[in-house]
């Protein structure tokens, strides 16, 4: 079922059409996993998830500018602070440099991240949790990482491992992927 609702992305179907097939093919997506072993919760969550990178790259073939699809990589920064100062980072200790950027330092609320999560969660496939700021002197990390992976986010996080962290804290959250 997801080969087909994939092609039919790619073939003339117009918009209202094919999303009426896609919100149809969710069901049977949702089934199909299950059958293979996945909890029902987790396989209608995968369904949301395909059915919304269906209609993504049916968006994107056909050059919509109105979207119905939702964002599929979320990226947030937990503190957009960082205590290097590369010379060609925002976060640079060079007045010249810096004066050319409005970066006030801060940290994610968790009200907002939550929020953020509710919204967007259920339809991305990961999260990326960094950007300008090394996310590891936020050592709130590890529990962002574990509510995003109670949605079945793939998490990804960078850091310049130059910080003081708890590591075990930070191996226990279920993070997939750190790049140093």
């Amino acid at each position: 079922k997801v080969d087909r609702l994939l092609a039919l992305a790619l073939d003339g179907t117009g918009k209202r059409a094919f999303l009426e097939a896609a919100d149809r093919a969710r069901l049977e997506i949702a089934d199909g996993f299950e059958q293979e072993g996945r909890r029902p919760v987790a396989a209608r969550l995968l369904a949301l998830r395909v059915v919304n990178l269906a209609v993504a790259r049916h968006h994107f073939h056909h050059r919509h500018t109105t979207l119905a699809s939702r964002p599929f990589q979320l990226m947030l920064d937990p503190v957009n602070n960082c205590h290097l100062s590369c010379p060609g980072c925002l976060h640079t200790s060079n007045p010249a440099f810096a004066a050319t950027f409005d970066w006030p330092g801060g940290r994610l609320e968790m009200a907002d991240y939550e929020r953020f999560l509710a919204e967007h969660g259920p339809l991305a496939m990961g999260l990326v949790l960094y950007n300008w700021g090394e996310p590891l002197l936020d050592k709130r990390t590890p529990e962002l990482i574990r509510r995003a992976k109670r949605l079945l986010l793939h998490v990804c996080l960078s850091t310049n491992f130059s910080v003081r962290f708890d590591v075990e804290a930070l191996v226990g959250s279920g993070l997939n992927f750190l790049f140093l």
